[in-house]
C-alpha cells in the first residue's frame, strides 16, 4: 500500500518498539488521535491527517529474568476499527446492564435509569472493575466531563449507591497536593 501521509509514512503498516532495547516509537506516533481506549487492552487510534486507523498495544511483563516492555502500532481497515469500537460499546452496555441487575438484586431497591453522563462513568468503571478504581482527574478525562459536571454525576451515582468514593490523602499532604488526585471512584462492591 502506497503511503501518502507524513505521519503514516513514518509508521507504515506495523511499527514495534522494544523499550528494553532502548527503542521508542517515533514522534509521529504521538500525533495519532485516541478514538477508543481500553484499560489494559488494545486502543484504537486514528491519523488526524489522512484518517488511517491503527491499533495500539503496550505489552509489559516485569519478569526479572525476561522483562518485556513493547509498544506496537498496527494499521487496520476503517471497517475493522468501526466494527471493534461498536462491538466494545455493545459489550460495555451489556456489562453495565448486568452490573446494575446484580446491584438492584443486592440492594433491593430501584437504582433507576442512567443519564448519558452517568452511563459513561459506570461503563468506564465496569471496564476497570477487575483493575481497581479510577482516580477522579483521569475519570473526568476518560468520560469527557468537566469537573463541575463530574461532581454532579458522581453525587447522583453515590446517592443511588451505584459508586463509592474513597479519599486517601497522605498523612502529611504538601500544599501543592490536589485532593482530587487522591480521590478514587469504585463501583459499589456489594454487587
Amino acid at each position: 500500500m502506497a503511503m501518502t501521509c507524513d505521519i503514516c509514512d513514518r509508521i507504515g503498516e506495523r511499527l514495534r518498539a522494544d523499550h528494553d532495547e532502548g527503542e521508542e516509537l517515533p514522534p509521529e506516533a504521538r500525533k495519532l488521535v485516541l478514538r477508543d481506549e481500553q484499560p489494559y487492552s488494545t486502543d484504537i487510534l486514528q491519523c488526524p491527517s489522512c484518517g488511517a486507523w491503527f491499533t495500539s498495544e503496550y505489552r509489559c511483563d516485569n519478569d526479572i529474568y525476561s522483562p518485556i516492555h513493547v509498544s506496537e502500532l498496527v494499521r487496520i481497515s476503517a471497517d475493522k476499527a468501526r466494527e471493534t469500537i461498536e462491538w466494545r460499546k455493545n459489550r460495555d452496555r451489556e456489562d453495565r446492564r448486568e452490573y446494575l441487575r446484580r446491584l438492584r438484586k443486592k440492594l433491593g431497591h430501584g437504582v433507576g435509569e442512567l443519564s448519558e453522563e452517568e452511563a459513561r462513568v459506570v461503563d468506564h468503571l465496569v471496564r476497570r472493575s477487575g483493575h481497581g478504581g479510577q482516580n477522579l482527574p483521569d475519570l473526568e478525562k476518560f468520560c469527557g466531563l468537566a469537573p463541575a459536571a463530574m461532581g454532579e454525576v458522581l453525587a447522583r451515582l453515590e446517592s443511588r449507591k451505584i459508586i463509592e468514593r474513597v479519599v486517601s490523602m497522605p498523612a502529611a499532604p504538601r500544599p501543592e497536593d490536589d485532593p482530587r488526585n487522591f480521590t478514587m471512584l469504585y463501583l459499589n462492591r456489594r454487587a
